[in-house]
């Protein structure tokens, strides 16, 4: 129930277990925040409600424990019997997780999974060609300086797509987290790492306060995404020359990261929005830097993926910002479990050393041939199943990547294939393909496959990884 105000002044035992919330946590908590929390956009309850004093219909929420739910909803605008004329506002809200048509479901999941691969199928070329050219080198400045443009624009890109389908992720259940003990250090260090460049090109300057010796249970590349998001966003909207603060509080049983700055601020009313989907500034503040308006959706989501929050502070335009992201202690005492990641050092190809590349998009080929011939390999190409079996026969392969999607015998189909003809030789068969999420990684090692990688590949990181594959071949 919430008050003339919209604001929250009680919670039945029933929606305090649903949401995870005692009933004071959430007092004067606007009841649209609470109800919209999980990219619902409150801009379109809230002129309904107010015409005909009633909203129904579903909605989703974040609970503090369980997740992304369904709510089946009506908001009732109700007046004092006393006929004072005030109004209270009433949830009547019914869990209908898991009550959706499957039919359904599994139509936006195959959507899902088609967005990924066509969007991400295209950029592959494209960034195998831009970096055959980097390697090669580039003599005229001029056409020097239009690659570097060219790649981070694409780099660009790739984030975007990167981020539209990590929302349709998120909204459809889809993000297994690969949970460990880690060390906080080395979490905001990452975070630090991928932020710093946006940070230095604004001319800010990042102040980097104690960080304790705690540790955090969670994904680290999943929290190193949701404290970028955040870095991210405080470099964009901060005038050029301004401070970012990153320190850490902790109380009852948490450790809060907090990171602040002295842009732009955020007004009151748009707080309220500003972790629904696709939410920007007004035009103005939104023309201050590119995006879609989700990355503070994905980093909610993330925390509250590892049982944590994301809250936000600030006096206004021109008062700077402050966000902190909560998560739970580990039990662990800092360092027991944690492990460290080391990036392998780059290994010389083995000359001559034999790869078979299967796509049937012709660029991608191309590219990327002529990119690992560039560091002597031995590379053939084919654009479907039947010449693929035939080369995998005649060439005698040490490594094949192929795609999933290809016409004919697709990518599962052609593994086992593949296997009977190479027989007892070894060979490393890798997928590479737009199709990335976990059921696509656990039906590709069924299929025979022993890696899986996700379209468009890091040219640097494919580089290391085929280096890395050949010298213990």
């Amino acid at each position: 129930m919430a008050d003339a105000s919209s604001r929250i002044v009680d919670l039945n035992p029933a929606a305090e277990r649903f949401f995870g919330y005692r009933s004071s946590e959430l007092t004067a908590t606007p009841i649209l925040a609470l109800l919209c929390n999980a990219g619902t956009n409150q801009a379109d309850i809230e002129p309904v409600l107010e015409r005909d004093d009633k909203w129904e219909g579903e909605l989703q929420v974040r609970t503090r424990h369980q997740g992304l739910r369904t709510l089946n909803t009506t908001l009732l605008r109700l007046s004092d019997q006393d006929d004072s004329g005030r109004l209270t506002t009433l949830a009547i809200c019914h869990d209908t997780t898991g009550r959706q048509d499957p039919q359904n479901t599994r139509r936006d999941n195959e959507f899902v999974a088609m967005l990924s691969h066509e969007l991400r199928n295209p950029l592959a070329p494209i960034t195998s060609s831009l970096a055959l050219m980097r390697h090669i080198g580039i003599s005229d400045p001029r056409l020097a300086s239009s690659h570097a443009i060219v790649e981070r624009q694409v780099g660009h890109l790739c984030q975007l797509v990167d981020d539209l389908l990590d929302v349709a992720r998120y909204q459809h259940g889809k993000i297994v987290l690969s949970t460990t003990t880690l060390a906080l250090q080395t979490l905001i260090a990452g975070a630090i790492d991928l932020s710093l460049p946006a940070i230095r090109a604004a001319g800010h300057q990042l102040e980097l306060r104690a960080i304790p010796a705690l540790t955090v249970q969670g994904d680290l590349t999943r929290l190193v995404q949701a404290l970028s998001n955040v870095l991210n966003n405080a470099a964009k909207f901060t005038p050029a020359g301004g401070t970012i603060t990153v320190d850490c509080i902790r109380a009852d049983g948490c450790i809060g990261i907090r990171i602040s700055d002295d842009g732009q601020g955020i007004s009151a009313a748009f707080q309220l929005r500003l972790f629904d989907l696709f939410t920007q500034a007004d035009d103005t503040l939104s023309r201050t830097g590119s995006g879609l308006g989700v990355g503070l959706t994905i980093t909610q989501q993330i925390m509250a993926l590892h049982g944590g929050d994301i809250t936000v502070h600030s006096g206004g335009i021109g008062a700077g910002s402050c966000f902190i992201l909560r998560l739970p202690c580990a039990d662990a005492p800092p360092g027991s479990t944690t492990k460290e990641t080391t990036m392998a050092s780059s290994t010389a190809p083995p000359q001559g050393f034999r790869i078979l590349l299967i796509d049937d998009n012709e660029d991608a080929n191309e590219s990327m041939a002529a990119l690992l011939e560039l560091m002597e390999y031995d590379v053939r190409t084919a654009s479907d199943s039947a010449g693929a079996l035939a080369l995998a026969a005649q060439f005698e392969p040490q490594l094949i990547l192929s795609d999933i999607g290809l016409p004919g015998m697709n990518g599962y189909q052609l593994a086992p294939a593949l296997r009977e003809i190479t027989g007892q030789r070894k060979v490393i068969l890798v997928a590479a393909t737009g199709y990335g999420n976990a059921n696509d990684k656990q039906r590709s090692q069924m299929a025979g496959f022993d890696h899986h990688l996700v379209k468009p590949l890091d040219a640097d990181m494919l580089l290391e990884f085929v280096a890395t594959q050949a010298a213990a071949y």
